[in-house]
């Protein structure tokens, strides 16, 4: 019986979630920027590419990844050449396909990366003595060949680490 009415309970908490509305930051898309008449002007162009730049900056992932200010430049170049390609395909093409734009943010990787590794060495290589050569070296390594080829996941990232992982405890 006990277990029933823990089921009923948790029930009633889960609708009670459901029922509270979520946060109501409304999304804005190419065809909000375009005031209705199908075209963007200059200055829709330079909103859409604003917007694009604090969407960045309050996402923890993007802006761990990449420059949000570059991006958003890059952004507005992009909609300059495509003006009616949607928003969510020029960011896709942004995050996940365009290598050579320079927008990835290095320095925030490193940062990220070495207090990952920092962790890591406490649990796992508590009895070298090399740690923080290791990790500067794993640190620099993720960061510049996330450079190379940026690309906006999560899994991309931890194989990068992983093999620089594996190759600086080799080199040192």
């Amino acid at each position: 019986m006990s277990l029933r009415i823990f089921h009923i309970c948790l029930g009633a908490v889960m609708l009670c979630f459901l029922a509270v509305p979520v946060s109501a930051q409304e999304v804005k898309d190419s065809y909000y920027f375009m005031k209705d008449d199908g075209e963007f002007s200059p200055e829709e162009k330079d909103e859409e590419a604003q917007y694009i730049y604090e969407q960045c900056e309050q996402n923890t992932f993007q802006s761990l990844f990449f420059d949000c200010a570059c991006i958003a430049g890059a952004f507005r170049q992009e909609r300059d050449k495509e003006k009616l390609i949607p928003q969510a395909n020029l960011l896709n093409s942004l995050f996940e396909e365009d290598n050579q734009r320079g927008c990835a943010n290095v320095t925030a990787m490193a940062g990220d990366t070495y207090k990952f590794c920092q962790s890591f060495v406490k649990a796992h290589r508590q009895k070298e003595k090399n740690n923080e050569q290791y990790c500067e070296c794993v640190a620099n390594t993720v960061a510049r060949n996330f450079a190379k080829k940026p690309r906006l996941s999560t899994r991309f990232q931890e194989s990068l680490t992983s093999e620089a992982m594996i190759s600086c405890g080799k080199k040192i």
